[in-house]
Order: structure tokens, then sequence, then C-alpha cells
């Protein structure tokens, strides 16, 4: 993908500005980025993938029982984030000495996986989502789910099964989990990071409130 190519150059000219010219970087890569839970403010866009699966799971009546291979749940709420991004910056910018015009070790660019550390298991949160409802889903297989959504396209669906125009995207990921990432440089840069709480049902409850799902405004009362 053009996407992900454009932003591994950008990382290896960074590293290559740090290495032969002592220029300062650092260079965070970033997970899933979910919507705000500390503040009344913003939401998370529901245009994405996530939310249009819960939307769609609605339509459909039914609820994957896996995420597939998207499933690791190691999500930061944007609040979080701006806070693990700042402190990350600040201690990028203690390191002072920029005299070489090669750069030490401790100079070369650094990599970190802006990712929570701590992950939520799916089918723990399933009955957070299932609280959520008017009515529970019926929690299927993966592929169950994704038949029935790639039978939806050929007909009239509306907004309320945002996830046909995804079809490719949740094909793809019908297989294993993708690979884990170490967060262990963010984390010693990050105090916010290191502490962060994994996705959980409260935070749950205030997304699909965010976007307006069914019975989500109810189960926060």
């Amino acid at each position: 993908m053009g996407y992900t190519q454009s932003k591994q150059v950008s990382g290896l000219l960074l590293d290559y500005a740090s290495r032969e010219h002592g220029v300062l970087s650092i260079i965070c890569r970033v997970g899933q980025i979910t919507g705000p839970v500390q503040l009344q403010q913003g939401r998370w866009n529901d245009t994405e993938w996530f939310p249009s699966l819960i939307k769609t799971s609605m339509y459909l009546g039914k609820l994957p029982c896996s995420l597939g291979s998207v499933g690791r749940m190691d999500w930061i709420p944007v609040d979080f984030l701006a806070k693990v991004a700042s402190e990350i910056l600040l201690a990028s910018s203690s390191r002072t000495d920029h005299s070489s015009t090669v750069a030490s070790d401790e100079e070369k660019a650094q990599f970190v996986h802006l990712l929570n550390p701590h992950e939520a298991i799916w089918e723990d949160i399933i009955p957070h989502v299932q609280r959520s409802l008017d009515k529970p889903l019926r929690v299927v297989p993966y592929e169950e789910w994704l038949s029935d959504l790639q039978t939806s396209a050929e007909r009239s669906h509306g907004d309320a099964n945002p996830a046909v125009k995804l079809v490719d995207f949740f094909e793809q990921n019908r297989h294993d989990l993708k690979p884990k990432f170490s967060t262990q440089n963010a984390q010693r840069m990050s105090q916010t990071l290191r502490s962060l709480q994994p996705v959980n049902g409260e935070w749950m409850h205030l997304w699909m409130e965010q976007w307006g799902s069914s019975g989500a405004r109810k189960a926060m009362l």
C-alpha cells in the first residue's frame, strides 16, 4: 500500500538524518487510535472499521466472536495518546549533546510503537457491547459474520450497514492475529503508557454512546 510505504520511507529518511548528520529523530509507529475517554469532547469517527463493525452487527443481528487478524486489542484512546506523545517528545529532547556531525548510538533515530501494552480480549468485551444494546446479538464465527456481510452487499443497505463499504478490509483480515510489537522503548519514555489500562466495558459504553448506537445511552444511565 502506498500509504504505509510512504510512512516507511519517511522513517528511513529520518533514521538516515540521525545516523549521518546527528539530527535528533524519533519515529512513532501508532496502532489503533480510539475515541476519547476522559473528556466529553469529540468522538471516535464512526466510519472507521470497528464502529462500522458494531453498526453492521446491529443491522445483521449477529456479532463476530473474533475480530480476525486485527483482534489484538492494544488500542489507545486519542486523549491518552496525546499525553504519551508529549511525554516521549520531552524525554527525547533531554538528549542534549548534538555537537558531533555523526550521531552516537544514543542519538540515532529511535523507533517506538505507540500501542497499549495491556491488551484486552475481545471475548471479554462482547458482554459489554451486548449490554449497550436494546437487544442482544447472536455471537457467531467470524466467517459466518463475513459471509452475511458479503451477502448484504448485494442489496440496498443505507447508513445502517456501513461495514459493507469495507468488505475488502474484513476479507483481508479473516486470518490469524497480526504480530505483536514491543512497546518497551515507548514505556520507558512515557509513564502514561506504562500505567494505561486496557480497553474495558466503560470505554466501550462511552464509544457506543458517541456513535449513537441503539440502547447505548440507556446503558450509561
